[in-house]
Parts: structure tokens; C-alpha cells; sequence
């Protein structure tokens, strides 16, 4: 029975090694979908801006903000398909965006396109990662994105 806690302890430094070696030598990706992998080195390589992993909480959402004045001009997630009005419980990649308002109804017409999930509904669209909407055309939405922030 003497030699439980010394087990525990063992135990707790094997973790904290293995986790510090996970965290130091792997790359978790958050993202599967080679659209959202495509539009974050789209960002990096035009723009030299990197997703930032702003909140503990919610480790599956990524901000692409604008170096220079730090404001956003993408945002990048996974969600259920219920939380953006789809049905389904399944997990989808999204990307929403600033648009010019007058813009955005017409957008919303489209397939892939949702209103945007946890942002100004007037402003910014949510696109869904699945290849519904072409890459080509998703980089012209985080271009003018880009522009308008």
C-alpha cells in the first residue's frame, strides 16, 4: 500500500513528459478539410497573416486577422451543422467572411453559403468548407475580405 502514491506520482510525470512531447514535436490540426488548410496558406503566403488560436475554450476556431491593424477578416471553425441551421448533428468546416452588405443576399442564394455563424448577420456570410463553393471563389471572398476591414 506504501508504494501507491509513488505510482501517482510516476504516473503524473509520465503524462506531463508524453503530453510536452505531443505538444513540442506534433502539429495538431484542427482543420481536415483541404479547403480550410488551402485558404490558411492562401492567407499566409498572400498576406503573411497566420490563423491565431485566440480562445482556450474553443480551440476548433481560428481568426485570421489583418497584421497591420489586427482587425479580422476571416474566421475560421468547425460546428455541428444544427448550430448554423442545417440538419444534422455532424461536424462541418466554416469560414465566414466580410462582405458588402448589399451583397449578402444574393450570396445566400447560393449552396454553401449560410448567414453568418456568431457574427454581425448584416456583414459577414459563413461558408461551408465542403467544397460546395469552389476554392477559387472562396479566396476572392477572403480578398475582398481583406479590403474591407
Amino acid at each position: 500500500m506504501g508504494h501507491l502514491p509513488l505510482v501517482g506520482r510516476i504516473r503524473k510525470e509520465v503524462s506531463a513528459i508524453t503530453d510536452k512531447f505531443i505538444s513540442e514535436c506534433f502539429e495538431t490540426q484542427i482543420f481536415k478539410r483541404k479547403s480550410a488548410n488551402d485558404l490558411i496558406g492562401y492567407a499566409e503566403q498572400k498576406y503573411g497573416d497566420k490563423p491565431e488560436y485566440l480562445w482556450e475554450r474553443f480551440p476548433q476556431f481560428a481568426a485570421i486577422r489583418k497584421h497591420e491593424n489586427k482587425k479580422w477578416y476571416c474566421l475560421l471553425g468547425t460546428v455541428e451543422k444544427s448550430k448554423v441551421g442545417l440538419k444534422g448533428d455532424e461536424i462541418i468546416e466554416v469560414a465566414n467572411f466580410k462582405i458588402v452588405p448589399k451583397e449578402l443576399p444574393g450570396l445566400l442564394k447560393k449552396p454553401g453559403y449560410l448567414p453568418a455563424y456568431h457574427m454581425n448577420k448584416k456583414s459577414w456570410a459563413t461558408v461551408i468548407l465542403d467544397g460546395t463553393v469552389p476554392l477559387t471563389e472562396i479566396k476572392k471572398l477572403l480578398d475582398k475580405s481583406y479590403t474591407l476591414v
